[in-house]
């Protein structure tokens, strides 16, 4: 097969695959949509979708919006106590979201200088004029 006939092939697959996941994400009866999920049910390897789509942007695309889906529906079923939140607050976290901010890349104490002065003249020592 040739480069050309084996580009066609993926690209075509592609566009199969972008139809098929925003099928899914639109579906009613898709509560939540998972990617890997869509993969198993269409026999495709994950590991060779997440491949594809750093390749394809109207695939990371369709992806993306699967994700974001995602994001709005375990935070609304969650806020409408339909789903356990604790298994919401779980599948978020694997998702990227934080409890609190974090601090990158730097260290997380912070170190204070105390320097005695001397007292000025006419002040006496512990003395506070206001």
């Amino acid at each position: 097969m040739s480069k050309q006939a084996s580009g066609q092939d993926e690209n075509r697959k592609i566009r199969e695959m972008i139809t098929l996941i925003d099928a899914y994400t639109n579906a009613e009866e898709t509560v939540i949509p998972i990617l890997k999920e869509v993969c198993c049910n269409n026999y495709w390897d994950y590991n060779e979708v997440m491949r594809l789509q750093n390749k394809n942007e109207a695939l990371r695309k369709s992806i993306e919006r699967l994700n974001t889906m995602k994001e709005v529906r375990l935070e609304r079923l969650a806020l409408m106590r339909q789903i356990d939140k604790t298994m919401a607050v779980f599948s978020l976290k694997q998702m990227g979201w934080q409890d609190k901010p974090e601090q990158r890349g730097e260290d997380p104490h912070i170190e204070i200088h105390i320097v005695p002065i001397e007292p000025r003249e006419g002040i006496k020592d512990g003395e506070i004029n206001g």
